[in-house]
């Protein structure tokens, strides 16, 4: 009886750990204090050694501890050093922006210039955007962060593709960037009702994908029947255009 028990206890045991392992990281909310959001972003991310952490100390009205993180190859560095920290650790900070404002105000509305930010409550949109080459912006005593677009990762240029050469017209083709590939369209397709939608797949990869066409002119019904086929795909990863051809839809 008490081998039985042992036996129990240790299944018991490792599916709690199973199930504390796949708790879904949206549930994990980001917390005043920046220890535990530190902890937490390092416990998912801190292995690979590309992730970088940088972490500063800022003169408001009393010193207030910051830390940024970003994927190194992602992003454009020389940005987030002039743009993000600079800022940050001048000496004359606080002559320069009013201490009587919300400092995560502050820090949003007049010291990160860029065109997109976006302010996030939990760790998993946090690690989804810094995966993604954005930066995450944590702040001592704050439940939400900041996350910046610091994109700025080497692609390979837009030239004529090897497998559909072409003697007249323009002799340009996609990259490997998403957002390369869609200027692309918008450049021949000056249409205001140009859509592009966004959706992942892959358990693993998270690949983004981009659903394309022009409102009015498609049929809503094709549309709807494709996203539902490509939400049905159930696959751990999706690395090109080929893997979704080859999915059962």
């Amino acid at each position: 009886m008490l081998k039985k028990y042992q036996i129990a206890k240790v299944i018991q045991s490792y599916k709690t750990s199973k199930s504390q392992e796949n708790k879904p990281l949206n549930t994990i909310k980001i917390e005043k204090d920046l220890a535990k959001n530190s902890d937490h972003l390092k416990n998912v991310l801190g292995k690979s050694t590309d992730v970088k952490f940088r972490e500063i100390e800022v003169n408001y009205e009393t010193p207030i501890n910051v830390f940024i993180c970003f994927l190194d190859g992602l992003v454009n560095e020389d940005y987030i050093n002039l743009y993000m920290i600079k800022p940050l650790l001048e000496p004359n900070f606080t002559s320069t922006h009013s201490v009587s404002e919300d400092f995560l105000t502050v820090v949003e509305k007049q010291i990160l210039s860029t065109s997109s930010i976006q302010e996030v409550r939990s760790i998993d949109e946090v690690i989804e955007s810094v995966l993604s080459g954005e930066t995450a912006v944590f702040i001592d005593g704050y439940d939400s962060a900041l996350t910046v677009s610091t994109e700025g990762f080497e692609a390979r240029s837009v030239e004529q593709p090897d497998t559909e050469s072409s003697v007249r017209g323009p002799r340009e083709g996609f990259n490997e960037v998403l957002k390369v590939n869609t200027a692309l369209i918008r450049r021949k397709i000056n249409n205001p009702n140009l859509v592009f939608e966004s959706m992942k797949i892959g358990k693993q990869t998270k690949t983004n994908i981009r659903i394309g066409y022009i409102n009015g002119i498609a049929n809503p019904k094709i549309i709807d029947e494709v996203k539902q086929r490509l939400k049905r795909i159930n696959t751990d990863m999706i690395l090109e255009s080929g893997y979704i051809e080859q999915c059962k839809l």
